[in-house]
């Protein structure tokens, strides 16, 4: 990462990932490390928790991160917030469903400068890795993790009105 680089986590709930991105963020002079949770943890998991006894654990796990700053919030609001272009390296591990995945990709791939980094957890489950071909096609996957520097590729509707736009102006 760049100095003064941008970090956004989107998904920390008890903070073991953030405290490994932390770590090798902690030489980036000026770096910025922001995690997103609503700290209700993944209908999907077995390990629910409270939600305050959630950020408390996380604030424990996270304390003496200098440069971390916690946005408690649900993903795709929480990147209506940010600046587009603003990110250098955006890490995807919120929910693990289908479409939560393939919103927050579309919600937070704006948020990323060209070139930078998106990536996220949990590739090889189905509606994670299903909802990451969908976006991207092909990516790069190391273990259960997968990283791309593309950008999403148009929606299938987006698409469409295109393709009616340039046909209506050559008539």
């Amino acid at each position: 990462m760049p100095a003064g680089a941008v970090v956004a986590e989107v998904g920390s709930f008890r903070g073991r990932s953030t405290v490994a991105i932390a770590e090798g963020l902690r030489t980036v002079a000026g770096a910025r490390l922001v995690a997103v949770d609503t700290f209700a943890g993944d209908p999907g998991w077995s390990e629910r928790s409270d939600v305050s006894e959630a950020r408390r654990l996380f604030d424990r796990n996270t304390a003496g991160i200098e440069f971390l700053e916690v946005v408690q919030a649900d993903s795709v609001r929480a990147a209506g917030q940010v600046e587009n272009g603003s990110i250098d390296w955006v890490f995807i591990d919120a929910l693990h469903d289908y479409r939560s995945v393939r919103d927050d990709i579309r919600a937070w791939a704006p948020k990323v400068k060209p070139g930078g980094l998106i990536s996220g957890h949990d590739y090889g489950r189905a509606g994670v890795t299903d909802a990451v071909l969908a976006v991207f096609g092909d990516v790069e996957v190391e273990q259960s993790i997968w990283m791309t520097r593309q950008r999403p590729r148009p929606r299938p509707t987006r698409l469409l009105r295109m393709h009616a736009r340039r046909a209506v102006r050559r008539r």
